[in-house]
């Protein structure tokens, strides 16, 4: 449920900062959340999958992650400092998908969830990756 997600957003963060090294600057809404358990499951494998792609590909010093509800969803942002993609802009999960670009997994399981996603590129400066999940 809600805390639950946020508290175990936390900790998978702060797992990710020990194992990897690199720092993590977590922020998240003490709002109850409201998403069906299933859900919440593919959410947090979101989060650990956008910052286990930061430890692979990015060469990151630094990550920010955000949880914050809104009236339009659960919007979950991770940017970091790294290198970046090897395009540049930002795009939204169609314009991905018709360019073939950005992770493969994130974009499918956004789209079962029938969340926004919109991705950032800055070469040499970092990248940043955005969902909104749409509450019932």
């Amino acid at each position: 449920e809600g805390g639950n997600l946020i508290s175990a957003a936390r900790r998978t963060a702060e797992s990710f900062q020990k194992e990897s090294g690199i720092p993590v600057t977590f922020s998240g809404t003490n709002a109850p959340v409201g998403l069906p358990q299933e859900t919440t499951l593919e959410v947090l494998q979101m989060v650990r999958e956008s910052l286990h792609n930061v430890q692979k590909h990015a060469g990151a010093t630094r990550v920010a992650l955000s949880l914050e509800k809104s009236e339009r969803g659960l919007e979950i942002s991770v940017e970091d400092n790294g290198h970046g993609f090897s395009f540049a802009g930002s795009y939204t999960l169609d314009e991905l998908e018709l360019m073939r670009l950005g992770p493969a997994s994130l974009k499918r399981r956004a789209r079962s969830l029938n969340a926004e996603l919109q991705l950032e590129s800055r070469p040499g400066r970092g990248a940043g990756i955005k969902f909104r999940i749409p509450l019932q």
